[in-house]
């Protein structure tokens, strides 16, 4: 087998360092020279003592160049199973010469391994008990690669150094773990702007280059604060930006003001309010009103009468908090009354019962440079929804990638680049929520005992073409449990493609964008546990509890939140639905093997709410 043919983008050696002593210990001295982590060390320096036979992998580049991203090797592969451990030991950003390949098998002189290294990425130790099963892994190894390292991995200008301020740390570490990582290793530095005591600040000088504390009250002024406090830091920034859709519209006027790269907050104005987004963004035959008052309401009724149903909503929200389905007049007027009184606008528009989506969107250059369409299942107030919890909106399920015929897709990505077109964005990492009217598909539930939801042909199909109509465009990534399925799924971090389209480094940016080649039986799915009902909480550690008990299950899930911990206090979800935990499979084996994986997991979690 050829490890480096003429379109491969990267180089992978094998060398039998194992069996010698004198260069293993070489190969030790130069990795602690290069300050490589001490994880790597440790299993090298113990390959002489073990009794399996062993043989050192390298991974380059098979051009020369500026390395795209550091731990672009161990970042692609992380979630394939039943390859060796990664090392990544190049610096970012750093010029990485070609890979020779002429060594493939032999052990290197000294002054070869040494010249090695500098074109090294990574490392990966194969361990096995004969050397059929070393040729076996390896062979693997490169199948792995040729997959998922389909890319350039390196520029041919060096990066620029850049810092970054981003407004809003976050949740807690694990929700912006990603970022950190990212960014280091793309050689961007972090600023951090939030309220004073923040779980960043404790950060400072590590992960993040500084922090700055200001007052976050969402008022006239906090663009002004934002602004105040980057320039009192005396550090030079090269863009701003923030993963919250709250502080989109004043983190982009703070943007201007700086003089840096941004959006119109005009148009990420109608993209956070949902009365403007509807009317720039009407519906041929599905009537919306935006009212606040139960005068204003009453005044215009009639209006609704033909089109029940009716979905009502606050004029501002997220995560489906208040969202609900009017059948009559008289629940209609119930549900825009809470709403206002809620203290928000209420949003009322004809329900659509088509399939739901979630279009995902990099855009360089007003042009789509990755778009993924996600199906979302139905909730749990919709026919064939989950049976667990209290019927809301919120979402209960999401499955990567989604499988409406093509046209369908078409219609949707179109309608989707038209909208962004029409607003005037240029660069940006875009999260759409989208259903689709008239659709050839519907949603329907297994005969089995797992009833597990599926998309099926309708019996009859309309003679009208299909249309998408956009719900709403969030102009930032998607929650952190959508983001990490993108990675496993397609190898691509949403989260490190928003800083680096805010600062407009579209070249790097394009190159990690590729999805991997061969996506064929890949499928991920985020699933979303809604709390079935109020009392206290009790199993924090019920994914670590199915790990012991079940590990052949737990090593499909790629990613896992809990939302409480034991002693909380779970709200009535009747009056507001919330997550429990989530949590993330891939199956590389299809999609219905995924619905299965997740729905042992749901079984077999030992949790309490008493």
């Amino acid at each position: 087998m050829a490890y480096n043919e003429q379109n491969q983008t990267f180089s992978l050696l094998k060398i039998p360092l194992h069996k010698d002593k004198d260069a293993l210990k070489h190969l030790i001295s130069l990795l602690q020279h290069r300050h490589c982590s001490s994880q790597l060390i440790q299993h090298i320096t113990a390959l002489h003592d073990e009794p399996q036979s062993s043989t050192i992998a390298l991974v380059g580049s098979s051009i020369d160049g500026y390395l795209v991203r550091s731990d672009i090797v161990s970042f692609r592969l992380q979630h394939v199973q039943s390859i060796p451990t990664i090392y990544d030991i190049a610096m970012p950003c750093s010029w990485m010469p070609a890979m020779p390949t002429e060594i493939q098998g032999r052990l290197p002189a000294a002054g070869d391994l040494d010249s090695l290294l500098e074109s090294t990425i990574s490392i990966a130790i194969i361990q096995g008990p004969d050397q059929s099963s070393l040729d076996s892994i390896f062979t693997r190894l490169f199948e792995e690669l040729n997959n998922k390292l389909n890319m350039p991995m390196t520029l041919t200008e060096p990066p620029v150094t850049r810092r970054i301020c981003v407004v809003g740390g976050g949740y807690n570490y694990s929700f912006r773990a990603d970022l950190f990582k990212g960014a280091a290793a793309v050689g961007v530095k972090l600023v951090i702007v939030d309220k004073p005591g923040h779980w960043v600040q404790l950060l400072e000088g590590n992960e993040c280059e500084a922090f700055l504390p200001i007052d976050m009250t969402r008022d006239e002024g906090f663009s002004g604060r934002i602004v105040a406090s980057c320039r009192a830091s005396g550090l030079q920034f090269d863009g701003i930006t923030t993963y919250a859709d709250d502080l989109r519209v004043p983190t982009a006027r703070a943007a201007q003001e700086l003089g840096l790269p941004t959006d119109s907050p005009e148009a990420l104005e109608i993209c956070t309010s949902k009365d403007k987004f509807r009317q720039n963004f009407p519906i041929e035959g599905y009537p919306s009103l935006c009212v606040s008052s139960m005068a204003e309401f009453h005044a215009r009724a009639d209006e609704l009468v033909p089109h029940f149903p009716f979905i009502i909503k606050p004029r501002n929200g997220a995560n489906s908090a208040g969202v609900a389905k009017a059948e009559t007049l008289a629940e209609a007027e119930n549900l825009v009354e809470a709403t206002i009184r809620s203290g928000s606008a209420a949003l009322v528009e004809k329900y659509i019962d088509g399939p739901e989506v979630d279009i995902d969107f990099v855009f360089i250059d007003g042009e789509v440079a990755f778009c993924d369409i996600t199906d979302e299942p139905p909730c749990t107030a919709e026919l064939f929804g989950p049976e667990d919890a209290p019927a809301s909106f919120i979402e209960s399920k999401a499955i990567y990638p989604g499988m409406l015929p093509p046209s369908e897709h078409s219609v949707l990505r179109e309608t989707a680049l038209a909208a962004l077109t029409k607003l005037g964005f240029k660069h940006g990492v875009f999260h759409m929520e989208a259903r689709v009217i008239d659709s050839s598909m519907q949603w329907s539930r297994g005969k089995d005992e797992r009833k597990l939801p599926y998309l099926e042909k309708k019996a009859t199909e309309k003679e009208v073409q299909p249309r998408a109509m956009l719900i709403e465009i969030n102009p930032r990534t998607q929650g952190h449990a959508c983001t990490a399925a993108i990675t496993s799924c397609y190898g691509i971090d949403f989260t490190l493609l928003q800083l680096l389209l805010c600062i407009e480094d579209t070249h790097r940016a394009r190159l990690l964008s590729v999805p991997f080649t061969d996506l064929k039986n890949t499928c991920s799915i985020v699933e979303c546990m809604i709390t079935p009902r109020e009392g206290v909480f009790h199993g924090e550690n019920m994914f670590d509890d199915l790990r012991g008990r079940l590990p052949h299950l737990m090593e499909r899930v790629v990613d896992e939140v809990i939302f409480y911990k034991d002693g909380d206090t779970v709200k009535d979800p009747s009056k507001r639905a919330s997550w429990l935990a989530y949590f993330t499979v891939k199956s590389e084996e299809g999609r219905e093997d995924a619905m299965r994986i997740g729905d042992d997991i749901r079984k077999n979690l030992r949790y309490e709410i008493v």
